[in-house]
């Protein structure tokens, strides 16, 4: 079996997490010891492997967290707590909200249209012409990796 390392929960704290993340990107970029490619994918497996642990173990953790004052949840440099995200309400239920939501989609559709052609976009309906919209936020790259 392989050891896992797992650092005193005392030594953790934002400062450790900083020094760590940029000893290990000096590491690669800038004394090329190893690999970015092979890095990359090792802390995406230790993402998973920690996102499959969280996950696991968020109830017993709440309950937990829960035994304790709000005031006694700190615990060295790391401070617990629980939130609730609150219920969602279904607006879909309403017909009025489901066919307004509708006419926003279809006018999305058609601002994207006028934004992407060379041409003057007529909106049907109104016979005005469509503007141009700006753009809101650009794409961005992400590299992709799968674990089988």
């Amino acid at each position: 079996m392989e050891a896992i390392l797992i650092p005193n929960s005392s030594s953790i704290s934002k400062q450790y997490l900083e020094e760590k993340s940029n000893q290990i990107v000096s590491l690669v970029l800038e004394q090329g010891f190893f690999d970015s490619l092979e890095v990359y994918k090792l802390m995406t497996a230790y993402e998973k492997l920690f996102d499959s642990v969280k996950k696991a173990l968020k109830s017993d953790v709440i309950n937990e967290i829960e035994k304790y004052p709000k005031i006694d949840r700190k615990f060295g440099d790391v401070s617990f707590d629980v939130s609730s995200t609150g219920d969602r309400l279904n607006y879909e239920d309403y017909e009025p909200y489901r066919a307004k939501k509708q006419e926003l989609k279809d006018l999305e559709a058609r601002l994207k249209m006028a934004f992407k052609s060379k041409d003057i976009i007529v909106d049907p309906e109104t016979g005005e012409e469509l503007p141009k919209v700006s753009i809101k936020s650009t794409g961005s790259l992400t590299p992709k990796i799968t674990i089988h």
